[in-house]
């Protein structure tokens, strides 16, 4: 796909999931200590609820851009400053294979991409209809006339080597009450087990999952749309 000039991506993350690992909580700051130059703050996310967290901090750029996230059995690394599909796998090469070596991880079980997007209605150059940026349909047995107005929800396919789900939240402007925004998520899980002797294989199974992240998204949205957005 050619690079998107106004993409309307908000967020985009990759998690990666492994057998718990206890040292991971009881270590942390060594990690830290290895990203403090990229990462240096430490966040402690507001705790609502009397349960421990073995993800209990973040780690954050200066710019307030990107993060670690670190658990006994996951990492995920996301950012609001995506530039494009090579940096992003390259950032997290940079942090992950350390954090590999540091707590000694053998195996990952699923890889998870996922690319929030935050897509505006624009009456002039689109339309202001949710079918003018979406491609779903929804079909009936009944011949009953139906104008289909929005989706609010998800959706979930089977691929060879995982999940794709795509997520639709359509968002109102409390003065009009009408549709201004739609939220439009899309992630795919490549549930396989991966032994770190080989990263390649993991570099494989990121790969993979953006390429059926890229066929739903440019499927699931509108010839008029996409237009707009080149």
């Amino acid at each position: 796909m050619e690079k998107l000039t106004k993409a309307p991506l908000n967020l985009a993350s990759i998690t990666i999931q492994f057998p718990h690992q206890l040292k991971v909580s009881e270590t942390r700051s060594a990690y830290h200590e290895l990203v403090k130059k990229d990462f240096p703050l430490v966040v402690f996310p507001e705790n609502r609820e009397l349960k421990f967290d073995f993800s209990d901090c973040f780690f954050r750029n200066n710019e307030g851009n990107a993060q670690i996230r670190v658990a006994t059995n996951y990492f995920v690394l996301e950012t609001i400053a995506y530039v494009s599909k090579e940096v992003f796998w390259d950032s997290f090469s940079k942090v992950f294979f350390s954090f590999v070596k540091l707590f000694d991880i053998q195996d990952v079980t699923a890889l998870k991409l996922s690319y929030d997007n935050l897509i505006m209605i624009d009456n002039n150059l689109v339309g202001g209809e949710f079918t003018d940026y979406f491609s779903l349909a929804a079909a009936f047995r009944n011949k009953e006339e139906k104008k289909f107005v929005t989706v609010d929800g998800s959706f979930l396919f089977a691929v060879k080597d995982g999940l794709v789900q795509i997520e639709v939240k359509p968002k109102q402007n409390p003065q009009t009450n009408i549709w201004d925004t739609f939220n439009f998520k899309v992630d795919c899980q490549i549930n396989k087990k991966l032994s770190m002797e080989k990263p390649d294989d993991l570099n494989k199974a990121f790969n993979s999952a953006h390429q059926h992240i890229e066929d739903m998204f440019i499927s699931s949205l509108t010839e008029k749309y996409l237009a707009s957005i080149k």
